[in-house]
């Protein structure tokens, strides 16, 4: 895997919630910095993961997410 862009040594923030990898595409958007981490299990057994982003999507800005 290539680096297009230096990793972000800002500050990451939490995006709320705990989600299923196959509900990652509706979540991470282009040109953004991610932080991918494990978060346990749902009660059915799937993985759940916790994302953090960079300030740049942070809720609140004109190029947010809305999770």
């Amino acid at each position: 895997m290539k680096e297009h862009d230096p990793v972000s040594s800002g500050e990451m923030f939490r995006i709320p919630g705990l989600y299923r990898r196959w509900e990652l595409p509706e979540i991470l958007k282009n040109h953004r910095t991610y932080r991918i981490e494990k978060a346990g299990a749902h009660q059915d057994g799937t993985p759940l993961v916790a994302i953090y982003a960079d300030r740049k999507c942070a809720p609140g800005t004109s190029s947010g997410t809305d999770a």
